[in-house]
């Protein structure tokens, strides 16, 4: 233990010239010395010493703590004003972390002397020398139906030991111990603890075999594997009543299925229904349409039942869409649209042709509607939208992160298409000369990799519609085409009977851009006309065409 409660520490000295008799500020540590925040812990107590530089005369001793500001607050010992406080002047001040006669004095009072240890050989003599089992079997908790249990080299614990388990720890055999605990009797014999309410064995723990004169049980209960010499149980006791395979399948009523083998199985009309799925093959006129030979089959229809075939009802809450038409040779060229999302393959040509599907497609139907529309194509020519020009690839809340394309997109700029077609006026020439590119990187790229995110080069969408607007007038960024807002609802997450997220949910929101390539087109143009305009500065100057000089 510290013979005082006051802390020590060496080469601390600081400089100061605070003035008056309380807390003075500490100016900071004097050349290889260190400052007293650096020595001595927060609200620590230790012996200091203060010394006048500029008024020699001026002096003081005694215990000193830090303040929160780290000025000196004192305790006074000795001083050069008879032991109180000195009014230190104005002036260079050394202040040291130093012994002094007040703390020489708090280590005599403190009576650190030993004490007298005669006798404490006597004292300890016919003692047991430490023992850790000891210390172990001290330590465990006692109490009723409690058994000491060695848990290792030198560790007890208590374990449980009840009434009943002590009738069996007096048992001499096993056999004793089977009486004790009911499942034996006086003479031998085996007996389960409660009548009608125990299994002999279980399904992965059998016996080999089980020898017996009779069976006494009314009801003998056999949960897997076979019996011999036992034939003709009645359907009501979970046989078959018969004595063969071929009996057993008549008395279940599987009627034709009794001589069906393991090959194809042939459903001859109608519809096999296997819970919400319907397939329909061969001798069906929707189907028949499909090949070119009536009547074959040559295709199969698979869709949710939901309505017929012939009159598909409309979509509904909680119904999970998915289908599939598969054309075996010819066209889909019929009108048949049942209530699902469909993929199907078809020809361009008509199905009685001798052409073959040229074209896999994917088509949807709309809640409430029975009718299908093809959505995409994928041929010869490519993947394309159904329709020219009428839908979008990706949206303003379901974005793809990057597109990867051997050459650049063409845009339509055919004359034909266009219309009132001038000059860019100079005036928004003016406003784009106020738009900054800027180096930028991705919020949710720094979110994702902290500095490893990369920096971009470009256009912020509010800054360019800032810039024409102010020129322009407010929303001419927007009825400009080359900024864009776009704004979506909250949608709930949508999931399947089994739970599955079919359609993620997301909040409501709102997002600006901006399409670049009509921004480098205006950017091109405000570049041509400052060149233009250099070029006419430089002829003017030059007295020539522009070109040299």
């Amino acid at each position: 233990m510290a013979i005082t409660d006051w802390e020590m520490a060496d080469l601390v000295r600081e400089v100061c010239y605070d003035v008056g008799t309380g807390p003075l500020a500490l100016g900071g540590a004097m050349a290889g010395y260190r400052a007293f925040a650096d020595a001595v812990g927060a609200g620590a107590r230790f012996p200091y010493v203060i010394v006048g530089v500029t008024d020699a005369g001026q002096w003081e001793a005694g215990s000193g703590m830090l303040d929160e500001a780290g000025r000196l607050v004192r305790t006074v010992d000795a001083s050069s004003a008879a032991g109180a406080a000195v009014d230190f002047a104005a002036g260079e001040k050394r202040v040291a972390l130093a012994l002094h006669s007040a703390w020489a004095r708090a280590v005599e009072e403190h009576d650190h002397a030993p004490p007298d240890l005669s006798g404490i050989e006597a004292a300890l003599a016919g003692k047991q020398d430490a023992s850790a089992m000891l210390e172990a079997l001290a330590g465990v908790e006692a109490g009723p139906d409690r058994l000491l249990c060695f848990t290792g080299a030198q560790s007890v614990a208590a374990a449980p030991c009840t009434g009943f388990a002590r009738t069996l720890l007096d048992d001499a055999d096993a056999a004793a111990a089977r009486v004790t605990l009911g499942l034996q009797d006086q003479n031998g014999d085996m007996l389960p603890d409660e009548d009608d309410a125990r299994a002999l064995g279980s399904a992965s723990r059998r016996w080999s075999a089980v020898h017996a004169a009779a069976i006494v049980s009314g009801n003998a209960q056999i949960g897997g594997g076979t019996i011999s010499g036992i034939s003709d149980l009645a359907i009501a006791d979970g046989g078959t009543g018969a004595s063969t395979a071929a009996q057993a399948r008549t008395n279940l009523g599987l009627g034709s299925m009794a001589t069906q083998d393991a090959g194809a199985v042939a459903i001859s009309g109608g519809n096999a229904v296997f819970g919400n799925l319907g397939v329909v093959i061969a001798n069906d006129p929707t189907i028949d349409r499909f090949s070119n030979v009536t009547g074959s089959g040559a295709g199969f229809l698979l869709r949710r039942a939901r309505g017929t075939k012939e009159t598909p009802a409309a979509v509904v809450d909680g119904d999970i869409l998915g289908g599939l038409y598969i054309a075996g040779f010819q066209s889909v060229t019929n009108n048949h649209s049942p209530n699902v999302a469909a993929i199907y393959a078809y020809a361009t040509e008509d199905y009685s042709s001798a052409g073959y599907g040229a074209e896999i497609a994917l088509a949807t139907t709309s809640k409430g509607a029975t009718g299908r529309i093809v959505r995409l194509r994928v041929g010869e020519a490519g993947f394309q939208p159904a329709t020219n020009n009428a839908y979008t690839l990706g949206a303003a809340a379901s974005r793809w992160s990057v597109v990867y394309a051997g050459t650049g997109t063409i845009n339509t700029s055919d004359a034909r298409e266009k219309q009132d077609v001038e000059d860019v006026p100079a005036a928004l020439l003016d406003a784009w000369g106020d738009v900054a590119w800027k180096r930028f990187r991705f919020a949710d790229a720094v979110a994702l990799k902290g500095e490893g995110a990369r920096w971009h080069v470009g256009l912020v969408a509010q800054q360019v519609r800032d810039a024409i607007d102010a020129r322009l007038g407010e929303g001419e960024a927007v009825r400009l085409g080359l900024v864009c807002f776009d704004s979506w609802g909250a949608e709930a997450e949508e999931r399947d009977e089994d739970g599955h997220v079919v359609r993620p949910g997301r909040d409501a929101g709102d997002r600006w851009g901006l399409r670049y390539e009509e921004c480098l087109a205006l950017e091109a143009a405000w570049q041509r006309r400052r060149i233009a305009g250099i070029e006419a500065a430089l002829a003017q100057l030059g007295g020539g065409s522009g070109h040299g000089g």
